[in-house]
């Protein structure tokens, strides 16, 4: 099985460009044939293109689940569909709504197979780059999301 694995975000907004960050180093270090990175920023039909359902999808965004900042969480996709809030992300037009919704209307729409890496933002406001809280932890937090990334290289 292939894996897609998806950055969103917006970078003008400080952290909620951290999905973008990640997407670009992780593709950047990237030796693996059966892994693709997209950036696909706030475009969600953009992202919906991308994503095949044959594939393990892997969504790296901005959090906010009200955990410490520059924490890193995982939520498998195939749980957000039976959730009622799905105010994980900070977008407006949201790509994890987009495919819920996908996969309400038609069942085949989209694999539920996948999960949602989500780094708790410390700031959401206008500005180009990172807050300083999460350019000190980045080296980290990217460590953190290689490893979850390969142990599931490893198992599909």
């Amino acid at each position: 099985m292939d894996m897609l694995v998806l950055g969103i975000g917006n970078r003008l907004m400080m952290d909620d460009g951290i999905g973008i960050y990640l997407t670009e180093i992780l593709e950047s270090e990237n030796k693996q044939e059966n892994c693709r990175y997209v950036a696909g920023e706030t475009d969600v039909n953009y992202c919906l293109e991308q994503i095949k359902g044959d594939e393990f999808l892997v969504i790296l965004d901005s959090s906010c689940l009200g955990r410490e900042p520059c924490s890193v969480s995982v939520v498998p996709i195939a749980e957000l569909f039976d959730r009622g809030d799905l105010s994980l992300s900070l977008h407006e037009d949201d790509l994890i709504q987009a495919i819920v919704k996908g996969k309400k209307l038609h069942k085949d729409a989209y694999s539920s197979d996948g999960i949602l890496i989500g780094v708790e933002a410390c700031v959401i406001d206008y500005g180009i780059g990172l807050s300083e809280q999460m350019k000190e932890k980045f080296s980290e937090i990217v460590l953190q999301v290689k490893n979850i990334i390969q142990k599931i290289l490893s198992e599909i």
